[in-house]
Order: structure tokens, then sequence, then C-alpha cells
């Protein structure tokens, strides 16, 4: 329950005793009619009707709030999702390399960097995969546009310094 909520209950009480108060010595007052729109309303009904009115104005509110966190929550969790869901196929990936099975990882490289282009670590492994196929020209190409994506990495530098010395471009490799 939200801090807001706490207090305002607390208020609710702490208005029911002062209004508990007032009914209790006020007895004769509270029971008389008042006349709303020409109709006679005992004065207890009008003050029960109004905390009941704030009390359920309370209520729709927490709702409101509670439901409009879960919402946030859930896009939160999708993102979240995702972001397990690229790791594992990232993970898998470095298992069919492990294995020998750098088609395999291809694919699913190639998978992840078409739901995101930017995966930095997609990037190096891709071009890594390439490297191990025998590929070096595209995997310089993929690893060059890595390390311009993400200067931040060094795996993807010495990996394109690998490429280039199988191109046999040591200028390219230093």
């Amino acid at each position: 329950m939200r801090l807001v909520n706490v207090i305002f209950f607390i208020a609710i009480a702490i208005l029911l005793v002062m209004a508990a108060h007032v009914y209790t010595t006020n007895h004769d007052v509270l029971v008389q009619d008042m006349v709303i729109r020409g109709e006679g309303v005992k004065v207890q009904t009008v003050i029960l009707i109004s905390f009941l009115i704030g009390f359920i104005l309370n209520f729709i509110w927490a709702l409101i709030m509670e439901i409009r966190q879960a919402i946030k929550g859930l896009n939160a969790s999708a993102a979240t999702r995702l972001g397990r869901r690229l790791s594992e196929q990232v993970q898998d990936a470095r298992d069919f390399m492990a294995h020998g099975l750098p088609k395999e990882a291809e694919a699913v490289l190639r998978g992840i960097l078409e739901q995101r282009a930017d995966h930095a670590e997609a990037m190096t492994l891709l071009g890594d995969c390439l490297l191990r196929e025998g590929d070096p020209q595209a995997a310089a190409a993929q690893l060059s546009h890595a390390c311009e994506t993400h200067p931040e990495h060094a795996e993807p530098r010495y990996l394109l310094a690998e490429a280039r010395q199988a191109l046999r471009d040591p200028d390219g490799a230093a």
C-alpha cells in the first residue's frame, strides 16, 4: 500500500473518531432534520454519506493508480524478457561456436542482429564466426562495423586485426 493511502486512511480514522465525539456530545443536533432539495434529511446521514463518498473516491483513485503501475510493469517486463531472450540466443551462438558449428552460430547471430542491429556482442561474435568459416573479407567488414558502432569495446579490434592478418594486410592489422 502506498504511503499516501496510509496517510489518507489515518486521516479518515481521525476524522471518524472526531465525528464519533461530535455525535456523542451533539446527539440532539445530529438527529434533527435538515432540508435538502425539499426533502428532510437527518444531519448524521449527510455526514455519513460525505465520509462514504470520500472513501469510495479514495478507493477508486488507488485502484486507478495500481492499474497504471501494473501496466508500466508489464511494459518493463516485456523489455526485460526481450533482453533475456537475446542473451540466451547469444549464449546459444557461443555454444555452437564452442562445438565447432559456426554456420549455426551465424544463423542465430544474424537473427539477433535483425531484432537489434546495434547488439555489440552479436556483431563481434558474427565477425568471429565469419573468420572461423574462412571468410576474412566479410569478417573484416563486420568487425570494422562493430568497431565503428561500439568504439569502447576492445574485442572487435583484436578480431579485426586477426581478420586483416588473414587477408595478408599487415598495415591494417596494426
